[in-house]
């Protein structure tokens, strides 16, 4: 494991739980990712804020790692190499005490640090846009819109005026969208610094993004309209703007889903409705609530569970070591065994797929009929170590019929819900590490393992 704080209330007996510490190396990459190519000085802390503090030292010089100590009333201390670098990393100082990544920088002349986050989530209709100022900065341009071209340009109505401070104010009567920020919008902002003494103002800002989320929860998993979802399923969604509780109706009668009242809320966003039917379509709702306004109501989603006797017929070979024969011709050499797989998401590692199959030099050939729930363009997606083809519906979507390390191959078809069309995969596998993986994705579908529900048998083999 990284250097870590335990922060989880122990005596200094040197305990450490994987949940209750904090990786340093993981903050240190996301600090380097947002630093790569930047001259300016840059420095990752992280710390528990509720029990001790984290004292970052002065450096030694550029690209010198600075002295790192952690200071806490029941905790390990311990000293933690955190990077630093840039033409003034020797001047680096201070204390930080808060969980989040810190980005330290020597100012230069263009505004930083946007708050909210770039590409975060604004749980609200109004807020305060904040930032910090460039080094040269007397006054700030700012731009406010929806759409990113006319912010990045400069067009439309996206200039807000030129103001000395350095917040902006939106979603409240007498700003910029009086009337509230949208939820379900994408908004766009960029601060442009300006100072008329110097011959280089204004420097153009970084265009940022806040999204608003919708009132309702959202983002139902599984999404509205699955098929071929497993029994034991665990429903989750994303909550909407400021809930806190939830309550969750569920049944395989809309009308009851879509009237029920009075339902007992909960913090978590998951639900297991327990064991449910085969081939059968249930319905949920989920309302919300943040404790002071009255509850939202929900949307009624719906799915429906797979069916009995499902998967793909599964054919496995010996070969002689050579890539085997063109699939495309169907020679395989030593039929070894036959079987119904339920999904092709295999990772054997070095090993094989059944005793009776050597670990290397072995080939499959995997057919039946797959399904889908909505009509629209699919992506296929074959993860492979080595060689895949896959036919659907008897176009070739993938032919990467060769000795490789583990490859992502994607060919797209357009399906139409309700049917089966045929498919065929052929996979072969060498030497050293084996494994074979096949997704689907599309504009209503996650990218996910191809679930076992949408595939079935060639009609001989079915149940």
């Amino acid at each position: 494991m990284a250097p870590a704080i335990d922060h989880s209330g122990h005596a200094n007996d040197l305990q450490r739980n994987v949940l209750e510490t904090i990786e340093f190396d993981k903050a240190v990459k996301v600090a380097f990712d947002w630093a790569a190519g930047r001259s300016d000085t840059l420095i990752v802390v992280t710390a528990d804020h509720e029990t001790g503090g984290l004292t970052v030292l002065a450096n030694n010089g550029p690209g010198a790692f600075p002295t790192v100590e952690w200071s806490s009333i029941s905790h390990t201390a311990a000293n933690v190499p955190v990077y630093a670098w840039g033409a003034n990393a020797g001047m680096i100082s201070g204390v930080m005490d808060n969980t989040e990544i810190f980005g330290v920088v020597t100012a230069g002349p263009e505004a930083k640090n946007p708050d909210p986050a770039n590409r975060s989530v604004f749980p609200d209709t109004w807020g305060t846009l904040y930032w910090i100022p460039g080094a040269q900065a007397v006054s700030h341009h700012v731009y406010l819109s929806e759409s990113f071209d006319d912010v990045n340009d400069g067009t439309g109505d996206s200039f807000r005026g030129n103001q000395a401070f350095t917040f902006f104010v939106a979603g409240l009567p007498g700003f910029p969208y009086p009337d509230g920020l949208v939820p379900e919008t994408t908004y766009y902002w960029r601060i442009d610094e300006v100072n008329d003494a110097d011959p280089n103002s204004p420097w153009k800002g970084n265009v940022w993004s806040f999204y608003v989320p919708p009132k309702v929860a959202h983002e139902a998993s599984p999404s509205d309209g699955t098929k071929f979802v497993d029994m034991n399923v665990t429903l989750s969604w994303k909550p909407g703007m400021r809930a806190t509780m939830h309550a969750v109706y569920f049944g395989d009668n809309f009308d009851e889903v879509n009237n029920a009242t009075s339902g007992a809320f909960q913090a978590e966003t998951t639900y297991s409705p327990g064991p449910l039917e085969f081939e059968k379509t249930y319905y949920w709702r989920v309302d919300q609530s943040d404790g002071l306004n009255p509850t939202t109501k929900g949307d009624v989603w719906s799915f429906t569970t797979m069916g009995p006797g499902k998967g793909l017929k599964g054919q496995y070979y010996h070969h002689s070591g050579e890539t085997p024969h063109d699939p495309a011709e169907l020679v395989f050499e030593t039929a070894v065994l036959t079987r119904i797989d339920p999904q092709i998401s295999f990772d054997w590692e070095y090993g094989s797929p059944d005793p009776s199959i050597e670990a290397d030099n072995f080939s499959v050939k995997w057919t039946g009929e797959v399904e889908t729930a909505f009509t629209e363009t699919y992506s296929f997606y074959a993860n492979t170590d080595d060689g895949v083809m896959l036919r659907v519906n008897d176009q070739l979507l993938i032919d990467n019929w060769a000795g490789q390390s583990l490859t992502e191959n994607v060919g797209t078809i357009d399906l139409v819900a309700g049917n089966r069309y045929p498919i065929v995969v052929y996979y072969y596998e060498k030497d050293d590490l084996a494994m074979a993986e096949l997704r689907w994705s599309s504009a209503s579908t996650p990218n996910q393992v191809i679930p076992q529900g949408a595939f079935s048998p060639p009609a001989a083999d079915g149940p």
